[in-house]
């Protein structure tokens, strides 16, 4: 069907306090309303419980009492064609606090992540941030965010999703964590960030600094590493420069086989979180962070997607998010530190990926 967006607005009016998702996948012309009957989602304190369940998935950067796995059962399935256009939301939107405040803040956090890794602790860090901000003016409309999200970037893979266990985020991610099915499983290594340059639309290996290089290929050796015992068939392609909004990564995509054993839980557990959006080795770096950034990550980057819907999954990790509240929203981004990162360029790129949720918004 292809409703009109005050149509798909009613229905989303319609489900107030309700739990439910919108997703969109790459390249796809339509999108996913999936809905509970009713508001109270499953949790889970494992990822493992994803082998029993079926529906929309939410699952958060560390699981916890606080951050729990979350499942929307899809008592209700609506496939949706996307609208030709989508008009940014005119919003003014207020830094919650000064951007001096900001940027110290963030030098705070670099300093200690710097010198665990110039000690040799840690092979690579990812270290986050996150952006509060106040609007004013039109009410915000998550699903006018989302439509406008889908329109922006067709290219990512875009998800609405609110409970009362999480909240309402939009994501729009370039970095897939794992789909496919008992019958072939795919995954990618996404790291390494450049300025997208639209006269050099698909700029070779050469252009990219042995920093962003090796920062891609700790990612890779991380999901060889973890796979290869496990795998029956493990193709592994090469690294090549993919465009997610104003910027670029290298991504090197990752295919598997495996005994039906290893289920799509046992697998979560293995994989999730990547060095992508953690650090290696992963669980001394995840704790390392947990105590080092100064605001608790929640759902970003954990991940989100289809489960087991017809017997596929879709995962993908929940970068370029941001989480709205009635009166704020908080927009998140990160970036990967190595021992000869440059605190400055760092900064810089993590305020490039906040344009990914801003530039959804049009300031009067």
């Amino acid at each position: 069907m292809t409703p009109g967006l005050e149509e798909t607005e009613n229905l989303v009016g319609q489900l107030e306090g309700r739990t439910y998702a919108f997703f969109r996948l790459p390249d796809a012309l339509d999108f996913t309303f999936i809905a509970q009957d009713d508001a109270k989602p499953d949790v889970a304190l494992t990822l493992m419980a994803a082998d029993e369940v079926a529906g929309y998935v939410v699952a958060p950067f560390h699981v916890g009492p606080e951050t729990p796995v979350v499942f929307i059962r899809p008592d209700r399935v609506l496939r949706l064609t996307c609208p030709r256009t989508a008009s940014r939301l005119t919003v003014n939107l207020r830094p919650a606090s000064g951007a001096d405040s900001w940027r110290k803040a963030y030098g705070e956090s670099f300093t200690p992540c710097l010198n665990a890794l110039r000690s040799g602790r840690f092979d690579k860090l990812v270290l986050s941030r996150r952006a509060d901000y106040l609007p004013s003016g039109a009410l915000l409309h998550p699903l006018r965010l989302f439509l406008t999200a889908c329109q922006a970037y067709p290219h990512q893979y875009v998800a609405l999703w609110s409970t009362p266990v999480t909240g309402c985020w939009l994501t729009a991610t370039p970095e897939k964590l794992l789909s496919g099915s008992a019958a072939g499983w795919q995954t990618m290594s996404l790291a390494g960030t450049m300025v997208w340059d639209a006269d050099s639309a698909n700029p070779d290996l050469h252009a990219w600094s042995a920093k962003n290089c090796h920062e891609q290929q700790v990612v890779t050796d991380y999901l060889q590493e973890q796979l290869a015992p496990v795998a029956s068939a493990l193709s592994i392609g090469s690294p090549h420069p993919v465009r997610a909004a104003g910027v670029a990564h290298l991504r090197t995509d990752i295919r598997f086989t495996c005994s039906p054993d290893w289920t799509t839980g046992r697998l979560l557990e293995r994989l999730h979180p990547t060095p992508a959006v953690c650090g290696q080795p992963r669980r001394e770096a995840g704790d390392f962070l947990r105590k080092t950034e100064p605001h608790s990550r929640r759902y970003y980057a954990g991940f989100s997607g289809p489960l087991h819907l017809e017997g596929e999954c879709a995962l993908y990790v929940s970068l370029r998010c941001m989480e709205i509240e009635a009166d704020a929203v908080h927009c998140y981004a990160g970036g990967g530190l190595l021992p000869d990162s440059c605190e400055e360029s760092e900064w810089r790129e993590t305020q490039r990926k906040l344009r990914t949720m801003l530039d959804l918004f049009e300031t009067p």
